[in-house]
């Protein structure tokens, strides 16, 4: 009972939290400096981040005013579906694709697993959540089957997608030995069904405790580094000037636009993220080569763009963001992780080495934005726990 996890691409060039390195293509010198300037503040103010935890499916739980209880995957709260345990149930069978391939008794024995699984998961929160609690919770599981120690560590490791997490015997209230399903917390919502960008509420250490009280659920809020770091102010300080200088060529690219030419920020994007996931991805010209833009445009990049002695000057500016990002990302995994492990007995590595998917970052101007961990962006992808249930 595995599948991925779909990601959904934003309206404008990126995602709805950017990649702080990416906000250069999205909005030129401005957002260039912007990210740099988060990441001078991340270096100060560590407690500006909160871990990105890297999870298996979303869901939603809680109680309506009368004090019933709801929990749903994320399709359903996305459909305003408040459904009882037999609907829900009835649903999940009901409902999903056939895979290629696959035969219908195959598929229905898959979809009775799942129903059958998240029936045990409504009644162990439903357990967990307080008769007075109101409103909903929403998180991600990070396991939902009894986990069992590693005979040569003494240690708990899962792996929900591609980060795989260590816990200590005596880690996350010594729960681990008992737990059937372990959930970050993101924070409340009022409103079911409602979007949780913009209306989502953190939710203080105090009240997420009153979610631990059976021994059988691990309910952990998604935490923010409790540590201080040692700000790289020159290096931050060498390219918010470099992109100030050059900021007349950042934007000749970044604010690209010719005939029959649709969006040069979408093709950087879209070259940006594969050279994130792909190590041997490096060499612009040699991805367009084999990209799927089309012949016009690669003609007009490779006649005009490319030639402009401003291209050079937008990558390196890039460049000098990605670096300053890594370098903070190198404290953070370092020593954040040392400290979540001393606080709270749980450690992240991804690919072998230290850190977790990242960080997201609260922008001073109320949006968001994130840090993610280069480990993470071109590591392979492992199936997760259990699915949403669409």
């Amino acid at each position: 009972m595995k599948i991925l996890e779909v990601l959904t691409e934003a309206t404008t060039v990126g995602r709805e939290f950017q990649h702080l390195e990416d906000l250069l293509i999205v909005d030129g010198a401005a957002g260039g400096i912007e990210a740099l300037e988060e990441l001078a503040d991340a270096s100060s103010s560590p407690s500006s981040l909160g871990f990105k935890w890297d999870g298996g499916a979303a869901v939603y739980w809680g109680r309506n005013n009368k004090g019933e209880f709801v929990f749903v995957p994320k399709n359903q709260w996305g459909k305003e579906q408040m459904l009882d345990k037999e609907g829900l149930s009835y649903q999940i069978k009901s409902t999903g694709k056939i895979k290629s391939g696959q035969s219908p008794e195959a598929f229905a024995k898959v979809r009775a697993g799942m129903a059958a699984k998240y029936e045990e998961l409504w009644d162990l929160f439903e357990e967990a959540t307080p008769s007075q609690f109101k409103g909903y919770l929403t998180g991600d599981l990070m396991f939902t089957e009894p986990q069992r120690a590693n005979p040569r560590t003494g240690e708990y490791e899962f792996t929900p997608n591609k980060v795989t997490y260590h816990v200590r015997p005596t880690g996350l209230g010594g729960k681990m030995a008992t737990a059937k399903a372990f959930v970050i917390v993101h924070g409340k919502i009022a409103k079911f069904g409602a979007d949780a960008t913009g209306n989502l509420t953190p939710m203080p250490d105090n009240i997420i405790e009153q979610f631990n009280k059976t021994s059988r659920l691990i309910v952990l809020n998604s935490q923010k580094p409790k540590i201080k770091l040692k700000p790289n102010t020159k290096e931050l300080n060498q390219a918010i000037n470099f992109i100030k200088t050059n900021a007349a060529a950042i934007n000749e690219i970044a604010d690209y636009t010719a005939p029959k030419f649709s969006s040069l920020k979408s093709i950087l994007y879209t070259y940006a993220v594969a050279r994130a996931k792909a190590a041997g991805v490096t060499d612009f010209a040699a991805w367009l080569n084999n990209s799927k833009v089309s012949d016009n445009q690669k003609a007009i990049l490779q006649n005009d763009v490319m030639r402009k002695p401003s291209w050079q000057v937008f990558w390196a500016a890039f460049h000098q963001i990605l670096n300053a990002k890594h370098a903070v990302l190198e404290q953070l995994h370092t020593m954040g992780g040392n400290d979540m492990y001393d606080r709270l007995g749980i450690r992240a590595s991804t690919g072998g080495k230290p850190g977790g998917e990242g960080f997201v970052k609260t922008f001073k101007s109320g949006k968001l934005g994130k840090l993610v961990n280069p480990e993470f962006r071109s590591a392979p992808t492992n199936p997760l726990f259990l699915p949403d249930a669409g």
